[in-house]
């Protein structure tokens, strides 16, 4: 994920601390390079000061910890949160299409149909799924036939659980409003994987469909997975406008924040209309 601040998954990322202090005494390592993106300092940065200070501590606990610092009486709510947030992690699949994809501009991604686009962005990253012609990794293979799918779904639904149960907190101080609305954030960039993985599938198939009743099914498709899309990256905004660290990579020129949104939904909105449409005009001659 290239347009948030850092990765709020504890429970995954004492599981990194571990195997890190066991290579120093295995190995001897003395020096690693964490991430060369984020915000500091975070919950998780402050997890791994006491971590590493201290490696004979309960990590767990240092976790606790933490959050009791941050939060007092929600740390629990807080804890189970990110539990089911580190559980989602498990699904990411940084695949090449992902990884220099969706994963790396987050909603503003632009779903292409029949033609090719440029960003008028300064951003590099547009191109993965959206080229036309297909890239030599974009068989319908490289999302694994429905797998891979299925596990970003899988992420997404756990991430909008967390949020959602930090949401409930009654009377939320302002960084507890941050977390949840990062949670949600991450949500949506995750529904965005989701959907460019159908456009994907339902546009290399109508490419090569010979029946109308085909086609039809494929067009209905494409119009349904845009209409998802618009509303997702259009619900994005809210957390984009909520906190000004998400939605870009100052090192990388990483653009996924309301502009770059907004520009998508434009272009999206083009290609619903006029490309879609041209489908369903040449079945009906």
């Amino acid at each position: 994920y290239g347009t948030i601040p850092y990765m709020p998954f504890p429970q995954k990322w004492i599981k990194r601390f571990e195997a890190v202090l066991k290579a120093n005494e295995d190995f001897g390592l003395v020096g690693l390079l964490e991430g060369w993106r984020g915000f500091f300092p975070s919950i998780i940065s402050e997890i791994a000061k006491k971590c590493y200070f201290d490696r004979n501590s309960d990590f767990d606990e240092n976790i606790r910890f933490v959050l009791r610092s941050h939060f007092d009486k929600h740390a629990d709510t807080v804890y189970k949160a990110l539990d089911l947030w580190s559980e989602a992690s498990d699904y990411i699949h940084s695949t090449y299409d992902n990884q220099y994809g969706p994963l790396r501009v987050g909603t503003a991604y632009p779903f292409c149909l029949l033609t090719d686009i440029k960003s008028p962005f300064a951003s590099p990253w547009y191109d993965s799924y959206h080229k036309v012609p297909p890239s030599l990794f974009q068989s319908l293979y490289s999302i694994r036939d429905g797998v891979d799918t299925m596990h970003w779904r899988k992420m997404a639904d756990l991430m909008k659980e967390g949020a959602d149960i930090l949401k409930s907190i009654e009377n939320p101080s302002e960084e507890l409003v941050l977390l949840e609305n990062l949670g949600r954030y991450i949500h949506h960039c995750t529904m965005t994987v989701v959907n460019i993985q159908r456009w994907h599938k339902a546009r290399e198939l109508i490419q090569t469909a010979t029946e109308q009743d085909e086609v039809r099914k494929l067009v209905a498709e494409l119009r349904a997975v845009g209409a998802d899309e618009r509303q997702n990256a259009l619900d994005s905004i809210e957390c984009l406008r909520k906190d000004s660290r998400l939605g870009f990579d100052p090192i990388d020129a990483y653009v996924g924040g309301e502009e770059a949104v907004l520009w998508k939904i434009k272009y999206l909105d083009f290609v619903l209309k006029s490309e879609v449409t041209r489908y369903e005009v040449e079945i009906e001659l």
